[in-house]
């Protein structure tokens, strides 16, 4: 999971707690939207459940992108782990879908603390390349991948509480272990240094990564209408619990392989052909319960998902090594954008139960007229 040329201990923890984090989040996907369905959570509340985080979450990670830059990074992954422990918990206590959605909204604002400085603490620590991309890529998607797996099972077994109990055990664990093992580089010692204004070549430089910062938008975008609203959707349609986990853990699947054939591959519009696999890959979910086309849209949806991110992640990571906590504050913020898809989507589903998986459809082609009209960005 990790190159050779990483060998440091703390990358090693960093790519380590990506992937047990994600697969503790993936678990939660199918099973928050589906026990939320059955405490008579509507369409559009489920939409409002998936995009509440997100809101919180791009709000956060923009305004404190910069931080990451001149703070220490152990902190915030700490405070993550200590609160979203906390949610989890209070998830298994929770009695009506508006419950649901007040936590959601601290359950953003937690992932904000999380991300961004994970990903700069990498860029930092390695050689930002296609390698470090997607060996990066690979350790927290193929832990949702594996999380999803085993949400089908959770979703049989029909024990929501138990499984947010044991969520909100298991971060605690690993607060306690980023606390002993994650170690500050000298580099990194909280400084509250005066920060630098932003200048016009600064604003320049932001604009020319405009592709980025809509390729993790429209990545974020298709995906989180599936993660909100299709468990239920798939409840209503009498899909067992067990195949709403592989249909989605499918998805996770091809985005993951996105990620470890990305360093192989070096083809032009990238974001293009992402967002042309994303837009087919929707459309099953509108039309068919059948097992077979179910099974290769999601597969094709994760695939162009995990293009996408790929192409974005890298260009914002190697743009500017003084910068890089601003970038992936934006980079974060951007997806959080995206993750506001399900509440739009929600709100249709409430007269056109199969709208969503057209919205989704349709937003993503358009992203691929973008991306494929216009001037390839320079480098």
């Amino acid at each position: 999971m990790v190159a050779p040329e990483n060998r440091d201990a703390g990358v090693r923890y960093l790519f380590g707690i990506s992937f047990i984090m994600s697969a503790m989040f993936g678990v939660l996907i199918p099973v928050v939207p589906v026990y939320a369905f059955h405490l008579g959570a509507t369409q559009f509340v489920l939409g409002l459940i998936g995009s509440v985080p997100a809101a919180t979450y791009a709000a956060f990670t923009i305004l404190l992108g910069g931080l990451w830059d001149r703070l220490a990074k152990k902190t915030p992954i700490i405070a993550f782990c200590l609160l979203y422990s906390g949610v989890c918990l209070l998830f298994s206590f929770t009695v009506s879908p508006l419950q649901i959605v007040i936590l959601k909204v601290l359950e953003g604002f937690s992932w904000s603390l999380f991300w961004p400085p994970v990903e700069a603490s990498i860029a930092d620590r390695t050689t930002a390349s296609d390698k470090m991309v997607s060996n990066f890529g690979i350790s927290w998607s193929s832990g949702g991948a594996l999380g999803v797996f085993l949400s089908g099972f959770a979703l049989e077994l029909n024990r929501p509480k138990e499984i947010f109990r044991l969520v909100s055990f298991s971060s605690l664990i690993l607060a306690l272990t980023s606390f002993l093992v994650i170690k500050e580089r000298r580099t990194e010692k909280v400084e509250f240094r005066k920060r630098k204004k932003v200048n016009p070549a600064t604003t320049k430089i932001l604009l020319m990564h405009k592709e980025a910062w809509l390729s993790a938008a429209i990545y974020a975008f298709g995906q989180n209408i599936v993660f909100a609203l299709f468990p239920a959707y798939a409840e209503i349609k009498s899909i067992p619990g067990l195949m709403i986990g592989v249909y989605i853990s499918l998805l996770i699947a091809g985005r993951t392989l996105a990620f470890w054939i990305f360093r192989k591959i070096r083809i032009k519009k990238i974001s293009s052909i992402g967002a042309a696999l994303m837009s087919l890959g929707s459309l099953p979910m509108a039309f068919t319960t059948g097992v077979p086309m179910l099974a290769v849209g999601s597969f094709s949806l994760g695939l162009g998902a995990g293009l996408l991110y790929s192409a974005a992640f890298k260009r914002v990571m190697t743009a500017d090594a003084d910068r890089r906590g601003l970038y992936a504050g934006i980079f974060e913020g951007s997806l959080g954008i995206g993750l506001l898809s399900p509440v739009v989507a929600g709100a249709l589903a409430e007269r056109f139960l199969n709208a969503p998986y057209i919205l989704g459809s349709i937003g993503t082609a358009c992203a691929f007229l973008w991306f494929t009209l216009r001037p390839s960005p320079r480098k």
